[in-house]
């Protein structure tokens, strides 16, 4: 464990409760903690060093500068103790699990980044411990408004910072790809209904491939397993757990881009079903890659229909929207320019600048 000092910094502490999981949303936080190292003294909550060499891998994130702190919001934690160092810091950034946290620094921002319908009000405890909080933050315009009935202050998005994918003068192959974690919880992304869309195109894309590539849980290996078998005997290539400089070749290769959460779900009971936001979403576009996404969530702030890319609502529209850019170079050509020009509203600095606005 180390930690990086500045003269006259602020000293900043970051939580993330799922950091072990690194998805998208630790992705999120991890950078936010990056950005904010460069000038400042900034502590991650964990138990030990070894998760920032696996984000730094995963991520391509540097993360030298950041020191990996006792985590004082472990439940073994007391909480005497946890209010003792909390006071230590200047700012908390908190990312919630839907719960609503003490927070005893000099400043706290508290971040939300899916949509809490199972929470119908909130106590009276919540109503005092948010008046420690100085702001909420969400993620997307999806998820601030899910949850603005239920959190009646002042709140904002910070959109994802999204490093695009370096230029390449590789050629554009005919390939398909998905991108997201293989699990059956609250985020889906209906690998399975990929792989079947898929196989009913397989005649009409005799020499295309669909590449899925995400990261897995124990918990979650019958739905992979699941998956492997139905990608048996068509052009369908799963890839677990793959380092950053391989998935950053296979946006470079891949001309389309698929994404299926929230498909077939009732949003307006189940709206944490849909992306929340859609990290890879951008990242693919910002390799040129024209995406074809699912109309719901966090999609509809990142693909404007018909201008960068294809909104659908069903498994036809999905069909028909792919097989029109296969058989259409100069409308993929110009979707895919497009494209790259959206995903740069989304690039780490206008993330940084906004960040730093914040202090």
């Amino acid at each position: 464990m180390r930690e990086t000092c500045y003269n006259n910094s602020v000293r900043i502490g970051v939580y993330d409760p799922y950091l072990d999981t690194l998805g998208g949303g630790e992705r999120y936080m991890l950078t936010l903690a990056s950005a904010l190292s460069t000038e400042h003294t900034v502590s991650l909550f964990w138990g030990n060093d070894e998760i920032l060499q696996a984000a730094g891998e995963k991520f391509g994130l540097p993360l030298g500068n950041v020191w990996v702190y006792q985590n004082i919001f472990s439940s073994s934690y007391s909480k005497l103790r946890r209010i003792r160092q909390m006071r230590r810091f200047d700012l908390l950034f908190f990312l919630s699990d839907g719960s609503v946290p003490l927070l005893l620094a000099k400043k706290n921002i508290l971040l939300f980044q899916f949509p809490l319908p199972w929470r119908k009000s909130l106590t009276l405890y919540d109503h005092m411990k948010l008046q420690f909080v100085s702001r909420i933050i969400y993620n997307s315009e999806f998820v601030m408004q899910s949850n603005s009935k239920l959190f009646k202050m002042p709140s904002e998005v910070l959109y994802p910072p999204v490093s695009p994918v370096p230029t390449s003068t590789r050629k554009k192959e005919k390939l398909i790809l998905g991108v997201g974690r293989f699990t059956k919880g609250m985020n889906m992304k209906k690998q399975d209904f990929l792989i079947t869309t898929f196989k009913s195109l397989s005649r009409n894309l005799r020499d295309w491939e669909l590449i899925l590539i995400g990261s897995v849980l124990d918990s979650d290996m019958d739905f992979l397993e699941k998956l492997k078998v139905m990608a048996k005997g068509c052009r369908v290539k799963i890839i677990l757990n793959p380092p950053h400089k391989t998935l950053v070749a296979y946006l470079e290769r891949a001309s389309i881009f698929w994404h299926a959460a929230g498909f077939g779900e009732d949003l307006s009971v189940y709206p944490e079903r849909a992306e929340h936001f859609g990290i890879a979403t951008v990242e693919a576009m910002s390799a040129g890659c024209v995406p074809v996404v699912f109309n719901g969530g966090g999609l509809r702030e990142i693909v404007d229909d018909g201008v960068n890319g294809f909104l659908y609502t069903s498994a036809d529209q999905l069909e028909s929207r792919t097989t029109e850019l296969t058989a259409d170079a100069a409308l993929w050509r110009t979707l895919s320019k497009k494209a790259i020009d959206k995903a740069a509203d989304f690039s780490p600095e206008r993330f940084r600048k906004r960040l730093m606005t914040f202090l």
